[in-house]
């Protein structure tokens, strides 16, 4: 009983001494974050946001009139989003699109470390694209087309491993479309089209035939010269390919009968030999075949019209067809352009053609144009 008097006395006394001592030592907690972490976060992405308004010369919309330094931008600033459940104060998403902005794109939104979306299209923006928002790891839609940007396109961005769309077409980029493109395999939208971009593309398409989810690719109105691979026709998820007005040469693959969901087929002004392969005529889904202005010959299959049903657009002119034109077009209710002046095509134009009634062009030789 005396042992265990003693022993409460102890812890009497102990107690709180123990107590003034855990108050005056420093506490290190390692699982809790200081109080002080969101609004910190939070002025990170204002910083950043601001770093990008003060690199805007011309506003005329007033789109960035609510960005000022007083508020949070999560609360109202236009065109920015904070959609993270896990992290609601920070910016997910800026999209500022047509607002006739003008100035140059900060390097400092590579900072906005959550961020999904940046869509800054149809503006007059210029400069070059910062190779900074490579750093993006969370990126997943980067959209600059529509706008006066110039310079190459950074390999950096290919860093952004989450990356689906990837638009920069419309603007005057020059040098070659980045080959590690091919590292961002869940790319779905790559859209580079009218710009000044030059490289082989033979490697390129090669490297982007491996983008297994890749569903529309423009890569029109450029520089890029050379024969189109084989393997291309392994994105079988493809429902636009675009890559008329380039120096492509060499024959269409056989292979792209693949691409069973392909709907527009986009290869005029180029340099393209040989025939169209058969494959192509049995693409059911395939609504626009514009192949114009190339060096192609052979014969249009008499039962296309049937095997295409819903084809809008049948663009073939200025290339070396010959035969006759097929009877079968006017089954293809859905047409609504046909171009086939310009070959070696003979005898009359089928009478069915003027029945269709969706028909708004037909022109099948030089000196015969139907207009409906």
């Amino acid at each position: 009983m005396a042992a265990a008097r003693r022993r409460n006395h102890w812890r009497l006394v102990t107690a709180p001494v123990l107590l003034v001592l855990l108050l005056a030592s420093p506490c290190r907690c390692t699982g809790a974050a200081p109080a002080t972490t969101m609004n910190a976060t939070t002025d990170d992405d204002l910083r950043a946001l601001l770093s990008f308004k003060a690199l805007i010369n011309g506003d005329p919309e007033g789109a960035l009139s609510s960005w000022v330094n007083t508020s949070d931008p999560c609360g109202g600033w236009r065109g920015v989003g904070c959609h993270s459940l896990r992290h609601p104060r920070r910016v997910t998403s800026v999209e500022l699109t047509s607002s006739g902005l003008s100035g140059t794109v900060s390097p400092y939104l590579a900072n906005l470390t959550f961020l999904r979306t940046l869509n800054l299209s149809g503006n007059l923006l210029a400069g070059t694209i910062p190779r900074e928002l490579g750093s993006l790891r969370r990126l997943s839609e980067l959209d600059l087309s529509d706008n006066n940007l110039q310079g190459e396109i950074p390999s950096s961005l290919t860093r952004s491993s989450r990356l689906r769309a990837l638009l920069l077409g419309r603007n005057s980029l020059v040098g070659e479309i980045p080959a590690n493109l091919s590292h961002c395999r869940h790319l779905e939208v790559l859209d580079v089209g009218v710009n000044n971009l030059t490289g082989q593309a033979h490697p390129l398409l090669l490297g982007l035939a491996s983008l297994s989810n890749l569903k529309k690719l423009r890569l029109y109105t450029n520089n890029i010269v050379g024969t189109i691979p084989c393997s291309l026709g392994n994105l079988t998820s493809l429902v636009i390919l675009s890559m008329g007005r380039n120096r492509l040469v060499g024959e269409i693959p056989e292979s792209f009968g693949q691409m069973t969901k392909l709907r527009y087929l986009h290869l005029a002004f180029n340099e393209l030999s040989g025939t169209i392969p058969a494959s192509i005529f049995n693409l059911s889904s395939i609504r626009q075949i514009q192949l114009s202005h190339n060096d192609l010959s052979g014969v249009i299959p008499n039962d296309v019209g049937s095997t295409l049903p819903n084809l809008e657009f049948l663009l073939l002119y200025s290339c070396n067809f010959h035969g006759r034109i097929p009877g079968s077009l006017g089954n293809a209710s859905q047409l609504v352009m046909i171009e086939l002046a310009n070959n070696q095509l003979h005898g009359s134009v089928p009478l069915n053609i003027g029945s269709l009634r969706n028909l708004e062009t037909c022109r099948c030789s030089k000196h015969w144009r139907l207009l409906l």
